[in-house]
């Protein structure tokens, strides 16, 4: 029950194309554009995108294109209009932007213009999940061989789960290409594989690099967090807590990735000290990541008084935690594994909409502990306004009627479940009652 918040490539600029598509140089605008009137849109579409309003920046595109024919927009005008897009998140929109600028490409275009536009494109088609059209514009355009359109499609692979095509971009972009966010992206890869031999790879690359870059790039907090959160999830605990003692001024990010590993590989004491520790050192503020963490901790220990604890410092936090599903569903879970019932239904009972996840995970605790008859209660209480999937709490309430040897409910439960919905899973826990 963690947020996205490890995956460190979500720190990053939205847009991490250097050239900054929402920021033009007054200066480069006025020799380059067509008109002064041009360099207007320009200024007028920039202010947009940094005020945060790119609808607004689509709509000055169209009233450019429409009402100004005379007026043949850039480069520039190009990367703001699809830098909006992308901010959107607006896949039809952005085709149709696409579609525009190769009807009307022009040859004045000069080829370190046209690598920015096309990465733009890359970023677009990635970030809306089009990996085809991506990876189709970026082979096609040759741009393998350049570290900011090779991040931009890594950074693509990686939020649609093709972390796997990630890393083999990054090994496979030219040494001498690589810059820190290649790495950063790398790391990040790799923590969503989990794969140690992975791992040991890049530190390998890292080593190769020169003194002087070693040095930047060890000052570099959200590389060597990145670093940190990939041991961790690699299993390499030793090594993570070296990369971590090494650190001149590591902050709360670094805390807290450090306290997750404790969690993934089992070491939930150790996380604790890594709450304690930013507790009496009052870090922690409002970042309520490391509650969760820590709120894990004490449930995988079965540490009420430690649970109840944590719980009372969310409060005194000031974190609006009574409308965070994150936050509730976390002390739920940690109350049940605990054994306090009582306490876990009442927060369960707090929550404004109760969510599959969230109905699942309060039949679990129930089932856990050896309660079967209310997980079964609540099962056919929420039953009747659930729509879609619903096999994690089918699998909940039966894994719980397994718990209590509720053989007769199990039954009518699973001769309720279409027989193409039937998982194999499903048939385990029916054989287990």
């Amino acid at each position: 029950m963690f947020t996205n918040r490890f995956l460190f490539i979500r720190r990053l600029p939205t847009f991490i194309i250097v050239w900054r598509h929402n920021l033009i140089n007054p200066i480069t605008q006025i020799s380059t554009s067509h008109s002064q009137e041009l360099y207007n849109w320009n200024v007028a579409m920039t202010q947009s995108n940094k005020r945060k309003t790119p609808k607004n920046t689509l709509v000055l595109f169209d009233k450019l294109i429409t009402q100004h024919s005379d007026i043949t927009p850039d480069f520039i005008t190009y990367l703001l209009v699809l830098g909006a897009c992308i901010r959107l998140g607006n896949l039809n929109e952005g085709k149709r932007i696409h579609e525009y600028i190769q009807q009307r490409w022009s040859t004045t275009i000069e080829k370190n213009e046209e690598i920015k536009i096309h990465t733009c494109l890359v970023q677009l088609y990635a970030t809306c999940g089009d990996l085809k059209t991506a990876e189709e514009i970026f082979y096609k355009e040759h741009l393998d061989q350049h570290a900011i359109p090779v991040n931009t499609l890594m950074k693509g692979y990686i939020i649609n789960n093709r972390a796997d095509l990630a890393v083999q971009l990054a090994e496979c972009l030219p040494k001498n290409e690589r810059n820190i966010v290649t790495f950063l992206l790398w790391a990040n890869a790799i923590a969503q594989i989990g794969d140690i031999q992975m791992a040991d790879r890049i530190h390998r690359e890292l080593n190769t690099l020169s003194s002087s870059t070693q040095s930047f790039f060890a000052h570099d907090r959200r590389l060597i967090n990145a670093l940190i959160d990939m041991d961790g999830k690699c299993g390499n605990i030793i090594r993570m807590e070296e990369t971590f003692k090494n650190m001149k001024q590591p902050d709360i990010i670094s805390f807290t990735a450090m306290a997750k590993a404790y969690i993934v590989n089992d070491l939930p004491v150790k996380a604790l000290t890594v709450y304690d520790h930013l507790k009496h050192t009052n870090q922690i503020g409002c970042d309520e990541v490391i509650y969760l963490v820590a709120s894990n901790a004490a449930g995988k220990l079965g540490l009420l008084s430690r649970a109840r604890s944590i719980h009372d410092d969310i409060i005194s936090s000031g974190i609006p935690y009574e409308t965070n599903e994150k936050i509730l569903n976390t002390l739920m879970d940690t109350y049940g594994k605990c054994g306090d019932l009582n306490s876990a239904r009442e927060i369960f009972d707090k929550l404004k909409i109760k969510s599959k996840p969230s109905i699942s995970s309060m039949i679990n605790i129930y089932g856990i502990n050896s309660h079967a008859l209310e997980a079964v209660a609540l099962f056919y209480e929420t039953k009747n306004n659930l729509s879609g999937n619903i096999q994690s709490i089918l699998l909940s309430v039966l894994t719980a009627c397994a718990h209590g040897g509720l053989i007769r409910e199990a039954q009518k439960i699973f001769d309720d479940i279409p027989t193409d919905k039937r998982t194999v899973k499903m048939w385990n826990a029916l054989v287990s009652v």
